[in-house]
């Protein structure tokens, strides 16, 4: 069986003694794998029940087939993996007749509770939980006038850590610069993953001094981490900020994320001039 080295991304092979077995309910036996199709993988597993909030059982199916997912990739075996939720169930429909709530309100509900909850790359809220939240926020701030800073964030050079050193890279390269953000806002402010390499921040009361010090604090980070030298790559940032006025009445929210977004891109056309992601070969002298 073939793996990926994760130093070339070439492919290696894996002791026999690593294969994969699994119960076959047909013969009732342990069988070892092999695929139907040649190098092809197809994984669908039975997602939850989105009747009520996710509970440990449904943390330890992701878990599980997360980890045979991954295995199967590093293996070198191409991965179709898909989940579903069960969106029709007596239990729905008796919590939709218990609280006055539709059925696809229920729904949409828990799934994106489930997706926050169960964000495999960097354990904050995907987009449709953040985006989510981020209304609730400025629901709150037509009665509380407070602002609300918005920091549009996109992870600079992530294709070039995927195409030169491997997605394994890739995804390191995401979780840290989540982790990064993560630990410098406050704790009640809004962190979500907005795309692939996109992030949203959004942060209640502050100025544009505020929403400053927040970044800078982020930069501090970033430049103790890329000083290091322990990663193969230097994280880098490009941000855009807009904010919120607490006395405004009309509130769109996408034209302030897409504000904060071009400004996110004018800032990285200038970063990627000089911008040095993969770190040289450290030498053994």
């Amino acid at each position: 069986m073939r793996s990926l080295d994760p130093e070339n991304n070439n492919p290696q092979i894996i002791p026999s003694d690593m294969s994969l077995s699994i119960y076959n309910t047909l013969s009732g036996k342990k069988e070892p794998f092999i695929p139907i199709e040649k190098d092809k993988v197809g994984m669908y597993v039975c997602g939850p029940t989105v009747y009520d909030a996710s509970h440990i059982g449904h943390a330890r199916s992701v878990v599980v087939f997360d980890m045979i997912y991954r295995w199967l990739e590093q293996s070198g075996y191409q991965v179709t993996y898909v989940r579903n939720f069960t969106d029709v169930d007596d239990k729905i429909i008796k919590k939709s007749n218990e609280t006055g709530m539709s059925c696809s309100d229920i729904t949409e509900k828990y799934i994106a509770e489930f997706y926050a909850e169960m964000d495999q790359a960097t354990n904050i809220f995907n987009r449709r939980a953040g985006l989510e939240k981020m209304s609730l926020l400025i629901n709150k701030a037509r009665t509380t006038k407070l602002n609300i800073g918005i920091i549009f964030v996109d992870v600079n050079g992530l294709k070039s850590v995927n195409d030169i050193l491997g997605h394994q890279y890739g995804d390191q390269l995401i979780e840290s610069a989540a982790t990064i953000m993560k630990e410098s806002i406050r704790q009640h402010d809004i962190l979500f993953r907005y795309g692939g390499d996109e992030f949203i921040m959004c942060l209640e009361g502050l100025d544009s001094e505020g929403i400053n010090n927040i970044w800078q604090r982020i930069k501090s980070k970033l430049d103790q981490i890329n000083n290091n030298n322990e990663l193969k790559f230097n994280i880098s940032l490009s941000h855009g900020v807009s904010i919120i006025k607490g006395e405004d009445k009309n509130i769109d929210m996408n034209k302030y994320i897409e504000d904060a977004d071009q400004k996110m891109y004018e800032e990285k056309i200038e970063i990627k001039k000089t911008a040095v992601i993969i770190k040289p070969p450290r030498s053994n002298l």
